[in-house]
């Protein structure tokens, strides 16, 4: 029997990708993703978990009360179908009776289709009623506008604020959020996976999906966070610690300059001060 490796997922995460090579990036063996793989292989790390023949669960697979059998009331299908919709894990396996660990199991392809939606999405154009299709993509404008209203995000801010989730075959619903003025906001986009259609669901989304035709195009720098101003150097200080006199030099001195008259051109406690931290020989006795 001829031993295969997994590769990875097909485009369409329909199917799994094997090579006779381990290690290799590319196969040419593939096996439908199916509802019945998915109970297959979800039976096995059951059985393997209650130590089965011959079998030994990783310790990362094994559960927290080991040979305890898992009764989930979601089947994979089901436990999938949730997740694609938006629910969190918690949610999930608190429905389905079981931990979240045995509910992750089934999170990853779920989590990268999500994800694949989120960025066909942002390549949309989204056309405002009466107005016509914006002059930019969706992600582009949602930046640029949100440029003008005074939010700059890095480009990881930018990309952490985008989900997506299921509400039908092939509908999703694209949301975007970010903080403004410390107030929570959200726009919400419904898409059509087969007819590449974009729809706002709320104002600020057809606010932010919008780019008039002309408009001038902004800079990559104007669209991120502004660096904070450098701090200002310490003023240069004597190798005593003391002041030096140039640095209390009233405005109009000229530095270097040296004399009887030049720390007293300005009168007044800064100067008396300052002549007086320089003066390190003590002052005359009076005569008797």
């Amino acid at each position: 029997m001829q031993q295969l490796h997994l590769v990875g997922f097909t485009s369409d995460f329909q199917s799994l990708i094997f090579s006779t090579r381990k290690g290799a990036k590319s196969g040419g063996f593939t096996l439908p993703l199916n509802d019945e793989l998915v109970t297959l292989v979800a039976e096995a790390l059951r059985r393997r978990e209650e130590g089965g023949p011959g079998l030994e669960a990783p310790a990362e697979m094994v559960s927290a009360a080991p040979g305890q059998r898992r009764q989930s009331l979601l089947s994979p299908r089901e436990i999938q179908a949730r997740l694609r919709a938006g629910r969190s894990t918690a949610q999930v396996a608190a429905e389905a009776g079981v931990d979240e660990e045995w509910v992750a199991r089934f999170a990853a392809p779920v989590a990268a289709e999500r994800a694949q939606v989120v960025n066909q999405s942002r390549q949309l154009l989204y056309a405002k009623p009466r107005r016509g299709p914006s002059a930019e993509p969706l992600a582009t404008s949602v930046r640029w506008n949100l440029a003008e209203r005074g939010v700059r995000l890095t480009d990881d801010e930018f990309d952490a604020g985008w989900s997506g989730y299921q509400v039908a075959n092939h509908t999703w619903m694209v949301t975007f959020s970010f903080v403004s003025r410390k107030r929570a906001q959200l726009a919400q986009w419904e898409v059509e996976l087969g007819e590449a259609g974009l729809f706002a669901r709320n104002r600020l989304a057809s606010d932010l999906g919008y780019v008039e035709p002309g408009r001038r195009r902004r800079t990559a720098e104007s669209l991120l966070p502004e660096r904070p101003a450098p701090a200002p150097k310490p003023a240069e200080r004597s190798s005593g610690g003391r002041p030096r006199l140039s640095d209390l030099r009233p405005a109009g001195g000229v530095a270097g300059e040296s004399g009887p008259d030049t720390a007293d051109v300005a009168a007044g406690p800064v100067n008396g001060a300052a002549k007086a931290a320089v003066s390190d020989s003590p002052p005359p006795r009076p005569a008797d």
